[in-house]
């Protein structure tokens, strides 16, 4: 929502057609029967004579002839022409800056300091909890289900998972609905490249647990020591 409580949404119009002076132009014709379109941005650069700085063009809509004319009369459309440049992953990777550990650490403390509430366990699909004084800690993917190489996360996201920034930055491209780019692998929040970081302090476990290849750990929630051993049960502790 915007200023004024006013939602917006990528959306095209029932149909759209953009007309430049020299005749070329671009069409997003009214959606199959029964099947959702994919309203993505359309690339324009062909249709713009070139050697010029300047460009007349035409637009005409049509709106769903299903719609009543209320109903019609309520929506308001916005046409942004961006001029952009494209950057390969390896580009945008180089963008994301390693955080140092001791940072890293910290806000891990922080956030193994909190109690786990529903939200956490949304986002994680179930509780890391191993005991009272223990988390677990995924060294793979969600995306790719491999053991991670930059562990990315944003700026302000407060899970203690992490996801491959490569795996994550080429996902992007894959994804077909664009309204679901650039959102967090673990909590769903919009994320671009400039609100992320790698993980120094996960980046560090990874590094260390290189030669045996593992894929969990487990952090003591008020140290954020770790081990790739889980805790020992009150059975174990006590034979």
């Amino acid at each position: 929502s915007t200023p004024g409580n006013i939602s917006l949404q990528h959306v095209w119009p029932y149909s759209f057609l953009l007309e430049f002076d020299d005749g070329a132009g671009i069409k997003v014709s009214p959606p199959e029967h029964l099947r959702k379109r994919r309203d993505c941005p359309l690339d324009i650069t062909d249709c713009i004579p070139p050697h010029q700085t300047a460009a007349r063009f035409k637009v005409t809509v049509q709106l769903d002839p299903k719609l009543t004319l209320s109903a019609a009369s309520k929506l308001h459309y916005v046409l942004a022409i961006v001029m952009c440049m494209p950057k390969d992953p390896s580009a945008l990777l180089a963008e994301v800056p390693v955080e140092n550990v001791r940072q890293s650490a910290s806000r891990m403390r922080s956030i193994l300091s909190r109690r786990q509430d529903e939200d956490d366990l949304q986002i994680s699909g179930g509780s890391d909890e191993v005991d009272a004084e223990t988390r677990s800690l995924r060294l793979t993917c969600p995306l790719s289900y491999m053991r991670m190489e930059n562990p990315a996360r944003g700026r302000d996201c407060s899970h203690i998972q992490c996801f491959d920034l490569e795996w994550f930055i080429r996902a992007q491209k894959m994804m077909g609905a664009f309204n679901n780019r650039w959102k967090c692998a673990i909590c769903d929040t919009v994320l671009r490249p400039d609100a992320m970081l790698i993980d120094g302090y996960i980046l560090g476990i990874l590094r260390s647990t290189e030669d045996s290849q593992a894929e969990e750990v487990f952090v003591t929630k008020a140290t954020a020591e770790w081990s790739v051993n889980p805790p020992a049960t009150d059975e174990e502790q006590s034979a």
